[in-house]
């Protein structure tokens, strides 16, 4: 079989791009020949010719490629999932070549809910016979209510599991949160829950870039608060497993599965998060971690203080999260499940 894979390639080491990238080094230990298309465009620069020509080179590539394939696969978030997934359905329509269409990220209901009649006319092009891939379950249950007729299987966000760091069996007494430093990401809750409990002692290091105009003066002199700023990639893992728990009060509107959740439970640490779209699908309540409502920093403290007070249900959320880490094995859903929906769209002679 003669696949020719779509979709973003680090750099920027990214949520898409790791994910794309491992599907990539993986896919190789199929019986498939692979050509890989790069459609990141962002390191053309921020200039709108630059994007262009990017663009019209990656689809040059594409034209290349598409009647030396077997298959095709398109890996995107969003919005660039529907349009190209659209354009992709239409070759697919005249070539007679089946498409497998991925879709990143959580906000996919979000985009078709705010479309209008020539969008969602897009929309119903990409789910038409093509095999889709979302990220959620809740993305499933949407869209098949919409489109009952589409083929809709369910690819969560994944990730290596590697054996966890040795700093995990030292944690230094703190909580982390790790993602873009923004109200969306629930920064502003943490804020908020720290100063209304001074003298409680809880510390939380806060780690990633400022986003979306949040001012770094906000983060300065907050009880128990200290911005460590940016880390490489590579250093989050062992960064992890040094912490009491992952705190991420997240209220961004179009959150999936957030990949640092599945770090940290590749490193055995528990995460106290929100009851927010597709977070409750990965965080297991008093198993893996704690979740609260998003914008409620009295809650985010109660919860905290028990952790810090229940070492039984700390150590057992310990255990359950390396469990659940290997649900989410990219190796399992790069390689076994991959297998399985090639053969599915192109079965063998």
């Amino acid at each position: 079989m003669r696949l020719l894979a779509l979709g973003p390639l680090p750099p920027p080491l990214g949520g898409t791009t790791v994910l794309f990238d491992d599907f990539r080094q993986r896919v190789i230990d199929l019986p498939v020949d692979v050509a890989v298309v790069d459609m990141n465009d962002r390191r053309a620069g921020s200039g709108k010719l630059a994007r262009l020509g990017a663009a019209l080179s990656a689809w040059k590539e594409i034209f290349g490629g598409w009647s030396a394939s077997d298959v095709v696969t398109l890996h995107a978030s969003s919005k660039r999932f529907i349009l190209y997934g659209a354009f992709l359905r239409l070759l697919s329509l005249l070539s007679g070549k089946p498409v497998v269409l991925r879709a990143f990220g959580g906000s996919l209901d979000l985009v078709y809910q705010r479309s209008g009649w020539l969008m969602r006319q897009a929309f119903g092009l990409a789910f038409a016979n093509s095999l889709v891939l979302l990220e959620t379950t809740h993305l499933g249950n949407y869209f098949r209510q919409v489109f009952p007729k589409a083929r809709i299987d369910r690819l969560p966000n994944s990730r290596s599991i590697m054996p966890p760091s040795d700093s995990g069996s030292s944690r230094n007494g703190r909580f982390v949160f790790v993602g873009h430093v923004n109200d969306a990401k629930g920064v502003g809750t943490l804020i908020e829950m720290l100063k209304r409990n001074v003298g409680a002692g809880i510390r939380i290091d806060v780690i990633g870039p400022l986003t979306q105009g949040f001012a770094r003066a906000r983060l300065d002199g907050v009880p128990g608060l200290n911005y460590i700023g940016v880390l490489p990639p590579e250093e989050v893992a062992r960064c992890l497993a040094g912490y009491e728990a992952l705190v991420l009060p997240s209220q961004y509107e179009g959150e999936g599965h957030p990949g640092v959740i599945l770090e940290a439970y590749a490193q055995g640490t528990p995460v106290v998060s929100t009851h927010w779209r597709s977070i409750p699908e990965i965080v297991q309540e008093r198993k893996t971690g704690l979740l609260v409502e998003p914008g409620n920093p009295d809650q985010l403290f109660a919860a905290l203080q028990e952790l810090r007070g229940n070492e039984a249900l700390m150590q057992r959320m310990r255990r359950n999260a390396l469990r659940y880490a290997r649900c989410f094995d990219a190796k399992y859903w790069h390689l076994s499940k991959w297998r399985v929906w090639l053969h599915e769209v192109h079965p063998p002679a």
